[in-house]
């Protein structure tokens, strides 16, 4: 349950990364209550966005949560100076952490332009009651390249012999003056 689940991610961490730090949780941000604010053996803000169940809304509800601490990054880091050294020069960390993540949050990560993980855990309990999680990194992929447009000269490269690179410019003369739409299409 989510009640358990904060309590032990700020109890341990080191289930998400070796060495990360947490300064606060359920921090006030103008969105609402930021989950968990961590910093990393590098000095770079983490943001933690808890889901105890695969969300649509999940990744959205963290780029709040991140855009806020951008924007408040120097303050956070003089507030903060009794727990951790926060580096106001490097652009924070977003983790989402759920027991599954939808297709949608999936695909739209790919084109997330900041340093974006996802989390997958799952929770344990041993015989004697006692709980823990693993946390395991998902990856999300990159985004596909944009396909490469095909052109009307493109294709005329194709051809080798001269004489037949002339009777295909024929044909499509031909075929524009019909009024034919011709345009290339991929492949050959």
């Amino acid at each position: 349950e989510r009640e358990e689940l904060e309590p032990m991610l700020i109890a341990n961490p080191e289930t998400i990364e070796e060495g990360l730090q947490v300064i606060a949780h359920q921090y006030p941000t103008d969105s609402g209550p930021l989950d968990i604010l961590a910093v990393d053996t590098e000095g770079t803000l983490v943001i933690i966005e808890l889901k105890n169940e695969a969300a649509e809304g999940h990744l959205d509800q963290g780029l709040r949560y991140y855009d806020w601490c951008r924007q408040n990054i120097a303050w956070l880091a003089n507030a903060h100076t009794s727990k951790a050294r926060i580096n106001p020069d490097a652009s924070p960390r977003l983790i989402l952490l759920a027991p599954s993540f939808t297709d949608t949050v999936r695909r739209i990560a790919k084109y997330v332009e900041i340093e974006l993980q996802l989390f997958e855990y799952h929770a344990l309990e041993t015989e004697k009651g006692e709980k823990g999680l693993i946390c395991t990194e998902i990856d999300f992929g990159q985004p596909p390249e944009p396909p490469s447009i095909p052109t009307i000269d493109k294709k005329l490269d194709y051809f080798q012999d001269a004489k037949v690179r002339e009777l295909f410019r024929a044909v499509l003369s031909e075929l524009q003056q019909r009024g034919i739409e011709v345009k290339p299409i991929n492949g050959l």
